[in-house]
């Protein structure tokens, strides 16, 4: 069989193309490749030695506790000098709390805390009171009254915790993940703990479209009133793609110090994902952004589908049946939207098809145009025609673009098949949902 190719126009970053080359019968819809920017942003902070801290207007946390445990914890008064710890250093966080009437004298909370090792670890001195580490597949964050916090307010602590994490995870979209949406997710209940403390856990799925990965997070927030006027916010991030054999007695040292439960559960996370994986499967889903159902005896082609794409035939043959469905979807961030006004309307699309698949056999653009709002968001329509072979073959390929992805759909048949295959690729487009 000969190759053939048809090329996709789609964005990320400044350009995402898709191609979609192959051998056999149906080659087009198999081979979707995409080139992106890493797409990661690597921040750097300054990290300052902090030396003794002998301030008349400064007092560690809870140095007025009686008993100190020989392994120092959050607020007790044993912390300084500890070397026990084999993944966990120890840093002085400063909180300004107010303004001194009478003196003007800024107040400040010293507090001693134990943070992990690392080359991406320290101090934030852009944000007084916070510091980060990012190692072992464990992000850690902690700051003295947050800011997105209020201290002074007068409600439950179990109740600011709940409305903070809500607020991070609204509707299943974690915030800063550039909207996109999270799988499976779990959010347990508050817990109550001791020492005026509490936490939540979030567990979920995440397709990382640059890396083109499925992973699971444990997300651990733990909220706790050192004293009056000062809360400690501890978060920890655990990603099953970079957790390693020596993450369990990291998170161990962070538990013993901040006295908190972080769950992690290697064989547990691998048991999410699987079933997750099988959902998907099982249900017909691309990436955790789009699902649908095809008809009865359409199944995934599972020689040529992978993470990158999603190859539909009837009994899952697209070889033997001689059409089939591809689905893909890019994220392309801002660009997404940004493409589709770019593509502009139906005389504009027509001629960026042209251009794209005119050098095909006997290629003949025979529709486009302009579907209005579905669930992929602005879409346009082509069909078109070209010869494989001696064989016609019919194409309609849907493209469309939402909260930051581009949706590709591409049905294909031979034109001797009775079957419409165009007929099953629009039902998914009148009936599907996207959670992207």
């Amino acid at each position: 069989m000969g190759k053939k190719g048809i090329i996709l126009w789609a964005a990320a970053g400044l350009l995402m193309s898709a191609v979609l080359t192959g051998c056999g019968p149906m080659g087009q819809i198999r081979n979707v490749v995409n080139s992106s920017g890493d797409g990661k942003i690597e921040e750097e902070t300054a990290k300052e030695d902090v030396g003794s801290m002998n301030n008349d207007d400064d007092h560690i946390a809870g140095e007025e506790e009686d008993a100190a445990p020989a392994v120092p914890v959050l607020g007790a008064d044993n912390g300084q000098g500890y070397d026990g710890f084999e993944y966990l250093y120890e840093e002085i966080l400063t909180s300004h709390m107010e303004e001194e009437e009478e003196s003007g004298r800024i107040k400040r909370k010293a507090v001693i805390v134990y943070i992990p090792k690392g080359e991406d670890s320290g101090i934030n001195n852009d944000l007084p009171g916070t510091a980060y580490a990012d190692t072992m597949g464990v992000s850690f964050y902690f700051s003295l009254n947050p800011y997105e916090i209020d201290e002074k307010e007068k409600r439950p602590l179990e109740k600011k915790l709940e409305d903070y994490v809500t607020g991070i995870y609204n509707g299943g979209v974690e915030e800063g993940a550039y909207g996109t949406a999270l799988e499976d997710m779990e959010i347990s209940g508050v817990r109550k703990l001791e020492n005026d403390a509490a936490s939540i856990t979030v567990k979920y799925c995440f397709f990382d479209q640059w890396e083109q990965e499925y992973s699971v997070f444990y997300n651990i927030y733990y909220l706790r009133q050192l004293e009056p006027d000062l809360l400690a916010l501890l978060k920890i991030e655990i990603d099953s793609r970079e957790a390693t054999a020596k993450t369990p007695e990291l998170l161990e040292e962070i538990e013993a110090f901040y006295e908190v439960d972080l769950e992690w559960d290697s064989k547990e996370a691998q048991k999410k994902l699987d079933n997750y994986l099988a959902d998907i499967e099982k249900n017909g889903r691309v990436f955790g952004t789009l699902k649908f159902r095809f008809p009865a005896g359409w199944e995934i082609d599972g020689d040529y589908s992978d993470y990158e794409k999603t190859i539909y035939a009837p009994g899952g043959d697209s070889d033997g049946a001689g059409c089939g469905i591809g689905i893909i979807s890019v994220y392309a961030g801002g660009e997404a939207e940004e493409l589709m006004g770019w593509l502009g309307g139906e005389e504009d699309m027509q001629g960026y098809v042209q251009e794209a698949m005119g050098e095909l056999d006997e290629f003949s653009l025979q529709k486009a145009e302009d579907c209005g709002e579905t669930y992929i968001g602005k879409t346009m329509m082509m069909e078109f025609v070209y010869s494989e072979e001696g064989e016609m073959a019919a194409c309609r390929m849907y493209l469309g673009g939402k909260d930051g992805y581009i949706y590709i759909i591409v049905a294909m048949q031979y034109q001797w098949l009775e079957m419409n295959t165009f007929d099953v690729a629009e039902e998914l487009i009148e009936d599907g949902t996207a959670d992207g």
